[in-house]
């Protein structure tokens, strides 16, 4: 009976430490995913100040957000993006962890397509009539029509806080899809520029990675 009792016991132990584990694990999940939602939003806001703050990301990156940033248009869009990050993706291996998010956004190409059928630029009197014109174009255009961009979040575990470590590969990853839109458009020249050395970071990085196992 005594032994019954102990085997039953070590059964209720297992399984009560299997739990907390468990539970442990998924407020880890929780909090990434807060955290990556957070850069996200930083990003889509064009909030430099904050991304800044991260210290996270070159400080070309942040320049090229500070100018965006003071362009009526450029917020307008962003603050169109839709952020959808993965909970179920998050996944922490030798110290590092990883999230999926996706960030669907507005193509220029379609937001022109869609504001030349409608008007003719001469029609407008002055800028502000041209941009009151685009926000109800903006309105308009309907889901479908966005363009989807995967972003993998990659952090370091700090006492308990994740802290952002490929911020110049997100930034890339959003800001070059939308500006190789734009025929002439100064910052895609500078962004594939980056992409190829962060590329070749991450190669590296996983090639180191792959001796050690």
């Amino acid at each position: 009976m005594k032994k019954s009792v102990k085997f039953v016991s070590a059964i209720l132990s297992g399984v009560m430490a299997l739990s907390l584990a468990g539970c442990s694990s998924g407020s880890s999940n929780k909090k990434v995913v807060k955290e990556a939602e957070a850069v996200l939003e930083e990003i889509t806001s064009l909030d430099y100040k904050s991304m800044k703050a991260r210290d996270a990301y070159s400080k070309q990156y942040i320049d090229m957000v500070k100018s965006i940033s003071k362009d009526e248009m450029n917020v307008l869009l962003w603050s169109k993006a839709k952020i959808s990050v993965d909970s179920d993706s998050v996944k922490t291996k030798k110290g590092k962890t990883t999230c999926e998010a996706t960030v669907d956004i507005i193509e220029y190409k379609t937001l022109v397509k869609v504001f030349t059928k409608e008007y003719r630029m001469d029609e407008f009197d002055d800028d502000d009539e041209a941009m009151e014109a685009m926000k109800e174009i903006i309105d308009k255009v309907k889901e479908k029509d966005y363009t989807s961009i995967d972003v993998t979040l990659e952090f370091e575990e700090d006492d308990g806080d994740y802290l952002l470590e490929n911020g110049d590969e997100i930034f890339q990853d959003l800001f070059f899809e939308v500006f190789q839109q734009v025929d002439g458009n100064p910052y895609v020249e500078k962004s594939k520029e980056n992409q190829e050395k962060e590329k070749a970071r991450r190669e590296s990085i996983e090639s180191a990675a792959a001796e050690d196992d």
